[in-house]
């Protein structure tokens, strides 16, 4: 009703401030609605939330809420999962077991644990009711995402949903998850410097990941990589690279690049910065018909050749190149004069958040061009 009692077109001196409102009231009930549900509502929101680049900021900073939001469980419960899957506690399968999470969200726990065979491990443990609700929570988010459609057409979120049902899907099957990392490894053994977890396939179960232990630190803790006497430019460099190779040259891109997904550590022998590379659960290809378009866009943004950006947005299935260019960049583009800027003054990031507001459905209606696949791509840190 808040979107509907809007004035129409815009045709009141008022009318960003009181969409912003309306938005803000609107994150508030869906934040309300995840925290009391919990579980798939949390994740979902969580998904909402990552698309940081395309939806108002009233709905992304409030939703940030639930990054760090969990179900409780017992130790009853971690058992009952291992029992279920594989007819055996975790005391009968580990030589130790710490029931204390060092990790902990929307879908899963994190354990340390010890092989028989002497080897520090992380055990990542979905929560035991996930799948039972997957079906009937993502169904009654579906139906009261298409009524709102129904009444609002031009906020609706059905598309971002439909797509997040696909990853989830696959994302609460762990075998997927390890898949994903060795063919990760796989890609990446160019770099010296990244290192992706071994899969102990013995002790992996759908519902249960089984993975090499490894210590480090999230990668955007400047603090602790100056402590540790640590290159931040060579940190950064290291960084571009390896999702660069994944976006233009592989096509496997990891889809859920935040810092807790990206560690750091000191490699004893070179004394520089290694990356260890976690959470593997969702993924998406970009074919060479999507990767080449994309790197020859990126290229002529860079360099404002406008011309080319076009015919590279058109083969994308972009119209609009400029809007595309600012919503890869997250940044205001400007053909003649400026450079693609690697710190935002506060003029930029009021720009953006005010172009956000007045273009919404511009800007839902470039994304919506984009080739699924895309969605949470442009997400990485390379932009």
């Amino acid at each position: 009703m808040d979107y509907y009692m809007l004035p129409k077109n815009g045709s009141c001196s008022d009318y960003d401030f009181l969409l912003k409102q309306v938005h803000l009231k609107s994150a508030k009930r869906l934040l309300e609605t995840c925290l009391l549900n919990g579980g798939l509502y949390i994740k979902m929101g969580q998904g909402v939330a990552a698309i940081n680049h395309i939806l108002p900021k009233e709905y992304t900073n409030t939703l940030e809420k639930l990054q760090d939001k969990c179900l409780p469980t017992t130790k009853t419960d971690i058992q009952r999962v291992f029992y279920e899957d594989f007819g055996s506690t975790p005391e009968e399968i580990y030589s130790d077991f710490d029931y204390t999470p060092i990790a902990a969200a929307s879908l899963a726990q994190v354990f340390k644990a010890k092989l028989k065979t002497g080897e520090d491990v992380a055990v990542k443990v979905q929560y035991g009711d996930l799948q039972r609700r997957f079906t009937s929570d993502l169904g009654t988010i579906m139906f009261l995402q298409d009524v709102i459609e129904i009444f609002f057409k031009n906020y609706n979120f059905g598309w971002i949903l439909r797509d997040l049902r696909k990853n989830l899907t696959l994302e609460l099957n762990f075998e997927n998850e390890g898949q994903n990392a060795e063919r990760c490894a796989k890609d990446l053994k160019i770099f010296e410097y990244v290192h992706v977890p071994h899969i102990y396939w013995t002790y992996t179960k759908p519902r249960i990941l089984t993975m090499e232990w490894v210590n480090g630190f999230k990668v955007n803790d400047v603090e602790r990589i100056q402590c540790e006497n640590l290159d931040l430019k060579d940190v950064d460099l290291k960084l571009f690279n390896m999702f660069a190779e994944q976006i233009f040259h592989t096509g496997f891109v990891h889809a859920d690049p935040h810092p807790g997904n990206v560690y750091v550590r000191k490699n004893p022998k070179t004394g520089k910065a290694d990356l260890v590379l976690l959470d593997h659960g969702l993924y998406e290809y970009l074919p060479e018909s999507v990767r080449k378009p994309l790197c020859e866009f990126w290229e002529a943004a860079v360099l404002r050749d406008e011309q080319k950006m076009k015919l590279a947005a058109r083969q994308i299935g972009i119209k609009d190149h400029m809007k595309f260019a600012e919503v890869l960049f997250q940044q205001p583009i400007r053909i003649h004069g400026g450079r693609i800027k690697t710190k935002l003054s506060e003029s930029d990031i009021e720009y953006i958040q005010q172009v956000a507001t007045k273009n919404f459905e511009l800007i839902m209606g470039t994304l919506k061009e984009m080739p699924r696949n895309m969605l949470f791509v442009v997400r990485q840190p390379l932009w």
